[in-house]
C-alpha cells in the first residue's frame, strides 16, 4: 500500500493511503472532516479517468452509486456520498477496519487449515445471505421493487472485520462496469468468471437468484478448499452451463449430508430450482447450524479473525485475547478424525507473515514466558501477544567476524504440504528455543516462508540447505543481512532485513512467474481433453490438467518420520460391491524436499514397498460408489531402525473410497473387452512434473480400469502405469488415469499415452485382468 505521508486534500475528504488500483477505480483509505472539526474514517473509490468520457458508463454509475447509498443494513458497507470532485468521480463509503474473505481463506491455508471451520464458514455466510437478501426486497418510494442485484458476489466483496462483522461491498458497480465496457462481457470480468451463474453464460439477465447462485459457490469454497469450477474460461463455462461440479462430499466427506443438500439447491443450474430467496437459503443454514454447531457463538469470527491476524495485529499495538474455549474449538475444528483422539489441547498457533495481498514490513513479536504473562482473566483470556521495541533503522555496516548462519530446516519435520497442525506445532516449539538462545547471544532469528513453498534459500549470499517455510537462527543483531528466495521459473526474491537481539521476524516472500514476452511466447494450444474414444494411439496426460488433490478426510492416514525408512504391505482383502474383491490400494505420501515424485505414489499389495523422505502416508480405493462397499485391509507399516516395529493401519472399503470428478482425471472408453491391448507410457520434451522442478520427473500414473459403463458407475481394478513398462490389458472396456498430488500449482509438463491392439493370431491367452504388481519404489 503506498502510504500518503502528507495526506492529499479531494473536495472534504483527505486521502491518507492508496489501498488498491483496479481496473475500474483506485481505492483509498481517507478521512472526512464535518462541522465543528469532527472527523469520521472513510473509503474513497476513485473512478480512473478512462471512463470519465463515457456516458453509458457516468449514467449507469450515477444512478448505482444512488441506489447503493440508500441501503442501510449492518451486514452492507455503508456508502455516504458520490459525486465529482475537479472532474473525478467518486464514491465515499464506511471504512471496515477487517480483511476481504480472499485474505482470510489464503492466511487460514498459510496456517495449515485447507478449509474453514464448518461453524465459522456458515456464520460468514449467513451474515453475507442476509446483506444480500435486505437488497434484493428493497422498495423505492413509491412501493415498487428495485430489483437491485449484486452481480459480483464473490470472496473479493465480502469484508469481515476484525470485530467479527460481515460486510458486502460493491453492490452495483458490476453493472456499472459493464455499461463502460468495450470489450466482451466475459473478458472484462476477467477473473470473476468462476462466480457467474448459469444464466450469465447463457446471457440471461441475473437477478437475485444468480446471487444467491454466486454466494453458493463462496460457500462451497469456504468448505470444500477449491471453487466448484476450475480451469481456463472456456472450460468453466462450459461446466458452469452443464453444473458439472464434484460434489460437496466428494472433496470433504466431514461435510454433513444435510449441509450438502443445501448446498446442491443453492447451486442448482436452473434458477427455479435454487433458493427462492436469500433469506430462505440463510435460513436453511441457521437450522443446520443450529443444530450442527450449537456451543458456537457469533464472537467466534472476532477471535478467528486475531487467530489468524494476530501478527498485524499486535504489530499495530493492538494485544490479541483469545479465551480458552475458543482454542479448544479450534482444536476440534482443525484437527483430522484421527488426530481428534490424540490430541485434546491445541497449542497456540504460530505467528504467521504478513498477507500477501498487502507490502508490510515484517512484524516483531513474543509470547510472554507465563511469568511475565498477565494473569487470565477467569474463562476468558487464553494468551496475550506484544511487540517488542522499534526495528532500528538500516544502514548499519555488518559486524566482522560473522559466526555461521545456522539454518533449522523446518520442512524436513513440519510437513508443509501437510494439510494439519502438526507444522505450526513444531515450528512454535523449535522458536521458542531459538528464541530463548538468541535472548542470551545477542542474535535474533527469521521465520522465512514463500509462496508457492520449497523455494531454495540464500543467505548473505550463502546457499542453505533448508527450503522455504524455514527458520533461520543465530542471525547476528544489529547488523543488516541479505535474504534470498528462488523457485525454477519464477523471478527471484530478496530483502535485507536486521533486528535486535531477542527479535524474531516473519518475512513472507510472493513470488511471481516469470513472463515470457514478445515472438517467444508460446502460441496458444486447446488444453488436453479429459475423456478420449477408442480408436485413438496417441493421447496426451497433463500433469496440471488430469490431476486431484488428494482428499485428506477421506484417506487413512499415519503421521511418519521423514528421517527414517519403513516398508508397507497390504494383507486381507475388501468388496467394492458384488463379486468384486480387491487385495490392494492406493497410496500416497506427503514428505520434504527429498522425497522425488516418482517415489509419492503407487499401489499397495502383498509385496513391501519401500517409504523414505516421507511425513505422512495416505493410503486410499478408488470407488465412486461406496455405498455397497464393506470389508477392510490391514495396512502393515514396518520401521527399519527401530528394531523392526510394525503399525497397522485399517483401511475401510467404505470409509476410505474416494471418487475422483470429471475434470480431475483422463478417461479412455470404448476399448473391446475380448481384445488384448499393450498400454504403454512415453516422455515428453517437457517431462511430467507433480512436486515442482527440484522433485523431478514423475515417470508415472495412477490407474483405475473395469468392465462396463464406467467408473462413475462400476467399480474397477487398480493399477500404475510407468514410463516405458508396457502394461496388456484385456477384460477392460474403460481405463481412467490420474496424478495423485496434494500441491497442484508446482505441476507442469505431459506424458503421452500409447494403446495399440495386439492382433497376433496364436498367441496364449492373458491372464484374467488383475493389477499388476507395481515396481518397488527404489
Amino acid at each position: 500500500m503506498q502510504q500518503l505521508s502528507e495526506g492529499l486534500h479531494f473536495g472534504k475528504y483527505k486521502l491518507l493511503e492508496r489501498i488498491a488500483t483496479g481496473g475500474m477505480a483506485e481505492i483509498y483509505r481517507a478521512r472526512m472532516t464535518a462541522a465543528a472539526g469532527v472527523t469520521k474514517p472513510v473509503v474513497i473509490k476513485k473512478i480512473l479517468p478512462g471512463y470519465a468520457g463515457n456516458s453509458a458508463f457516468l449514467s449507469m454509475f450515477v444512478n448505482e452509486a444512488r441506489i447503493a447509498a440508500g441501503l442501510s443494513h449492518g451486514n452492507i458497507a455503508q456508502v455516504f456520498d458520490f459525486g465529482e470532485v475537479d472532474g473525478e468521480y467518486f464514491i465515499a463509503m464506511e471504512w471496515v477496519d477487517g480483511r476481504t474473505l480472499s485474505s482470510v481463506m489464503r492466511r487460514a491455508r498459510e496456517k495449515g487449515m485447507y478449509t474453514l471451520p464448518q461453524p465459522l464458514a456458515l456464520l460468514i455466510a449467513v451474515e453475507m445471505l442476509e446483506g444480500l437478501g435486505y437488497a434484493h426486497t428493497r422498495l423505492d418510494e413509491r412501493g415498487r421493487p428495485l430489483h437491485i442485484v449484486h452481480r459480483d458476489v464473490s470472496p473479493q466483496n465480502v469484508l469481515l472485520s476484525y470485530e467479527g462483522q460481515v460486510k458486502l461491498v460493491d453492490f452495483g458497480i458490476a453493472r456499472a462496469r459493464l455499461a463502460g465496457s468495450a470489450e466482451p462481457v466475459e473478458y472484462d470480468l476477467k477473473g470473476k468468471y468462476t462466480y457467474f451463474a448459469p444464466e450469465q453464460v447463457r446471457g440471461r439477465e441475473p437477478d437475485a437468484r444468480s446471487d444467491i447462485f454466486a454466494a453458493g459457490i463462496v460457500i462451497y469454497e469456504m468448505l470444500c478448499g477449491r471453487l466448484p469450477f476450475e480451469g481456463k474460461m472456456p472450460d468453466v463455462l462450459r461446466k458452469l452451463a452443464l453444473g458439472d461440479f464434484p460434489r460437496p462430499r466428494d472433496l470433504n466427506p466431514g461435510i454433513p449430508t444435510a449441509l450438502e443438500r443445501i448446498l446442491l439447491t443453492a447451486l442448482a443450474v436452473e434458477r427455479e430450482q435454487r433458493y427462492a430467496t436469500a433469506e430462505a437459503f440463510a435460513e436453511a443454514l441457521t437450522r443446520h447450524l443450529h443444530t450442527a454447531g450449537p456451543d458456537v457463538s457469533s464472537s467466534a469470527r472476532a477471535h478467528f479473525m486475531g487467530y489468524l491476524f494476530e501478527a498485524e495485529l499486535v504489530g499495530e499495538g493492538r494485544p490479541v485475547l483469545l479465551p480458552r474455549e475458543f482454542l479448544a474449538q479450534m482444536a476440534r475444528w482443525t484437527q483430522s478424525p484421527l488426530e481428534r483422539r490424540a490430541l485434546r489441547e491445541m497449542a497456540p498457533p504460530v505467528r504467521e507473515p504478513p498477507d500477501d495481498e498487502e507490502e508490510r514490513t515484517p512484524i516483531a513479536e513474543f509470547e510472554l514466558p507465563p511469568s511475565q504473562a498477565a494473569a487470565p482473566v477467569e474463562g476468558r483470556m487464553e494468551r496475550t501477544t506484544l511487540t517488542l521495541p522499534a526495528l532500528p533503522g538500516p544502514g548499519a555496516p555488518p559486524e566482522p567476524g560473522v559466526p555461521p548462519l545456522d539454518a533449522a530446516a523446518s520442512r524436513t519435520m513440519g510437513m508443509p504440504r501437510a494439510v494439519t497442525l502438526g507444522a505450526p506445532i513444531i515450528v512454535a516449539l523449535t522458536a521458542t528455543l531459538a528464541l530463548l538462545v538468541s535472548n542470551s547471544t545477542g542474535t535474533f532469528s527469521v521465520e522465512l516462508s514463500s509462496s508457492p513453498p520449497g523455494a531454495a534459500i540464500r543467505v548473505n549470499g550463502q546457499p542453505q540447505t533448508a527450503r522455504t517455510p524455514a527458520l533461520l537462527t543465530q542471525l547476528p543483531a544489529d547488523a543488516e543481512h541479505l535474504l534470498e528466495v528462488q523457485v525454477p521459473g519464477m523471478v527471484a526474491w530478496s530483502q535485507t532485513v536486521r533486528a535486535e537481539r531477542g527479535t524474531t521476524l516473519a518475512v513472507h516472500a510472493r513470488l511471481l512467474p516469470k513472463r515470457i514476452q514478445g515472438p517467444a511466447q508460446q502460441p496458444h494450444r486447446a488444453p488436453p481433453p479429459h475423456e478420449v474414444r477408442m480408436p485413438a494411439e496417441r493421447m496426451s496426460l497433463s500433469s496440471v490438467v488430469h490431476a486431484f488433490r488428494v482428499p485428506y478426510l477421506s484417506t487413512a492416514q499415519m503421521r511418519l518420520d521423514p528421517s527414517r525408512t519403513y516398508s508397507v504391505r497390504v494383507e486381507g482383502s475388501a468388496s467394492l460391491g458384488h463379486a468384486n474383491t480387491v487385495e490392494h490400494a492406493g497410496y500416497f505420501l506427503e514428505g520434504d524436499a527429498r522425497l522425488a515424485a516418482r517415489e509419492s505414489f503407487g499401489v499397495l499389495d502383498g509385496e513391501e514397498r519401500l517409504v523414505r523422505h516421507a511425513s505422512r502416508l495416505h493410503v486410499f480405493l478408488l470407488d465412486a460408489n461406496r455405498t455397497d462397499n464393506h470389508g477392510t485391509l490391514m495396512v502393515r507399516v514396518r520401521e527399519w531402525d527401530n528394531d523392526g516395529a510394525v503399525t497397522t493401519l485399517r483401511v475401510d472399503a467404505r470409509t476410505h473410497a474416494v471418487k475422483l470428478s470429471r475434470v480431475d482425471r483422463f478417461l479412455l472408453r470404448g476399448l473391446e473387452p475380448d481384445t488384448h491391448y499393450d498400454v504403454v507410457l512415453r516422455d515428453t520434451a517437457e517431462s511430467a512434473r507433480t512436486r515442482g522442478f527440484d522433485g523431478g520427473p514423475v515417470g508415472r500414473v495412477l490407474g483405475l480400469y473395469g468392465a462396463g459403463e464406467g467408473p462413475e458407475t462400476v467399480s474397477g481394478l487398480l493399477t500404475l502405469l510407468e514410463v516405458g513398462r508396457p502394461l496388456r490389458l484385456r477384460g477392460a472396456t474403460w481405463l481412467q488415469l490420474a496424478f495423485p498430488d496434494d500441491h497442484l500449482a508446482d505441476n507442469t509438463g505431459s506424458l503421452v499415452l500409447e494403446v495399440s491392439p495386439v492382433t497376433a493370431p496364436g498367441t496364449s491367452p492373458a491372464p484374467p485382468p488383475g493389477p499388476p504388481a507395481p515396481a518397488p519404489n527404489r
